[in-house]
């Protein structure tokens, strides 16, 4: 029988070894954009005993197609589900789509990352400077000016600099925030330096940090707004 495509809202899909679960979120006349919710496919989850279990825990590398092809159709991938990630212990290198246009924290129980890639120039909002993710900020005529640091890897290192821009495609952007959860589950940082152009930290931007034992900002303490060390039960407190 024929499918009317433009009634789905999911479909799963394999593409090389993967299985993957996607939501569709724009329907084109040749092209579409979706986001990736799982990596085992909706009858796979019948056999698991957690939701965020997946069939890429074990790999060392992950590499998440920019586009997936599927009933003659080319589809963008846009975003990925919360938790995509989590539980992929072995992964020491995580490689992005370059459409991304959001990217909602997806690392919990990943203690061997050392770097996150996108695998072009983005076209969406997300970038990679040395392993670290970042995200452009503020409307499309902003984001080539500032950009906020999203995701941490914890194995990329002890101590961390961020920098006060960074030069991407040609464009300085100013690192203005560090986003919710960009440390999150980060124990393996002892000392991070944070430089004055950084003017926020998210809420629970430090959650579990349980080594991080002291961070120097090269600002003024009434310039910055801190969110970023509280939590129910992953309180850090440096020095």
């Amino acid at each position: 029988h024929s499918i009317n495509i433009s009634s789905l809202t999911e479909f799963d899909v394999r593409k090389d070894n993967l299985v993957f679960s996607c939501e569709i979120v724009k329907v084109g006349i040749s092209t579409g954009e979706i986001i990736l919710k799982k990596t085992k496919g909706t009858f796979g989850e019948c056999v698991t005993y957690y939701n965020n279990t997946n069939n890429i825990s074990k790999e060392k590398s992950i590499d998440i197609p920019s586009e997936i092809e599927y009933m003659s159709k080319t589809w963008k991938v846009i975003d990925l589900s919360e938790g995509f990630f989590n539980n992929c212990k072995e992964a020491e290198t995580i490689v992005l789509p370059g459409n991304l246009k959001t990217f909602n924290w997806s690392f919990w129980n990943c203690p061997q990352r050392k770097e996150i890639k996108i695998k072009e120039i983005p076209y969406g909002n997300v970038f990679s400077h040395d392993g670290v993710l970042y995200r452009f900020i503020g409307d499309i005529a902003q984001r080539h000016n500032e950009c906020e640091l999203i995701a941490y890897p914890n194995m990329h290192a002890k101590y961390y600099q961020i920098p006060d821009e960074i030069e991407y495609d040609h464009r300085k952007r100013k690192v203005i925030g560090i986003s919710k959860f960009a440390f999150k589950d980060c124990d393996n940082i002892e000392t991070l330096y944070i430089p004055k152009s950084v003017k926020y930290i998210g809420l629970n931007a430090f959650y579990r940090c349980n080594n991080l034992r002291t961070v120097y900002y090269f600002g003024f303490q009434k310039d910055l707004k801190v969110e970023g060390f509280y939590g129910d039960y992953g309180s850090v407190n440096p020095i």
